[in-house]
C-alpha cells in the first residue's frame, strides 16, 4: 500500500478518535492544562502512530506523564512508516514490551471497484439513517444490549452525535427487525476516505447476516459522500469481523505494532 495513503488512513482515523477527548476536557479539570500545553496532540499521536523516530524521542516523558495522569500504561502504536529497528531497539531500551495479541490490522477497499448490489442483505432489515435524537436513542439501545462495555461506547458516540470532530464527519445507523432496534452502526467521513468505527448486533438478532447488511450500508454512505478509500480496523483474532469485511471485498493493506509499557 502507498505509503501516503497508510499515513491519511491514520491521520483520518486520529482525527475521528480525537472526539472522544470533548468528554474528558469537560469533565476532567487538569485535562485543560494538557490541552493547552497541546499535549492531546502528542497524545493522540502516541496512540495513533508517530510521524518521526525524533518525536519520539523528545517527547516519550510528556507522553508517559498524560498516561500516568489517565492511569493507563503507556501505549505506543508503530505502523509501517515509522516501524524501524531503530524506533524498536529505544522502545525496547526504555522498558516497553511489543503486544503481538493487541496489533492492529487494517482492512481496505477501494470504493471505485465496490459494487453494493452484489451483496445481498438480511430480509426484513431496516436501516435508517440516526437524524434525530429519537433514532439515535434507538441506536443506542442496540448498543446497550450489543456491546459488552457499553458505559464507554455510551459517551463516545454520543459526543459525536452530529458533530463534526476536526473536519471528520460521523454517520450513524441504526438497523430494524420487526420494529425492534437490532444493530448500530457509525462511520466517519474525512475528506476522500471514510473509516468504519463499529458495529453491534442485540444478541437474539446475530447469525442472520446483519453485521454484514449494516458494514453494507457504511460503503454505499461512503461512496455516496464520494469516499475514495474506505478502511476499518481488527485486532488479529476478530475472525468474525476479519470475514465480513473479506465478504464485501477488503483486503489487509498493513499492520500496527503495539508496544506498551
Amino acid at each position: 500500500m502507498d505509503n501516503s495513503l497508510i499515513r491519511k488512513a491514520i491521520y483520518a482515523n486520529s482525527f475521528l478518535w480525537k472526539g472522544t477527548f470533548i468528554y474528558e476536557l469537560v469533565v476532567l479539570p487538569e485535562y485543560l492544562l494538557w490541552y493547552t500545553k497541546q499535549l492531546d496532540t502528542l497524545f493522540m499521536s502516541s496512540a495513533q502512530g508517530l510521524s518521526s523516530f525524533d518525536a519520539l524521542k523528545a517527547n516519550l516523558a510528556e507522553i508517559e506523564d498524560f498516561f500516568k495522569s489517565k492511569n493507563k500504561p503507556t501505549s505506543i502504536y508503530l505502523d509501517p512508516l515509522t516501524d524501524t529497528p531503530e524506533t524498536v531497539e529505544f522502545l525496547t531500551q526504555q522498558g516497553y514490551n511489543e503486544a503481538p495479541d493487541n496489533a492492529e490490522v487494517w482492512w481496505g477497499i477501494d470504493l471505485g471497484e465496490f459494487d453494493p448490489e452484489k451483496i445481498d442483505t438480511t430480509p426484513g432489515l431496516d436501516i435508517k439513517p440516526c437524524l434525530d435524537r429519537e433514532t439515535f436513542d434507538d441506536h443506542l439501545q442496540a448498543a446497550l444490549l450489543g456491546y459488552s462495555d457499553f458505559e464507554s461506547w455510551a459517551v463516545q458516540l454520543s459526543e459525536h452525535f452530529q458533530n463534526k470532530v476536526d473536519g471528520v464527519e460521523i454517520s450513524h445507523f441504526v438497523g430494524y427487525m420487526n420494529g425492534k432496534p437490532a444493530a448500530c452502526s457509525t462511520v466517519g467521513h474525512y475528506f476522500d476516505f471514510s473509516i468504519l468505527i463499529n458495529t453491534a448486533v442485540v444478541p437474539e438478532f446475530r447469525r442472520k447476516g446483519i453485521h454484514t447488511s449494516m458494514m453494507l450500508q457504511r460503503l454505499k454512505e461512503a461512496k455516496a459522500r464520494g469516499s475514495k478509500y474506505a478502511f476499518y480496523q481488527t485486532e488479529t483474532d476478530n475472525e468474525a469481523s476479519i470475514a465480513t469485511g473479506r465478504k464485501l471485498g477488503f483486503t489487509e493493506r498493513f499492520r500496527r505494532k503495539l508496544f506498551t509499557k
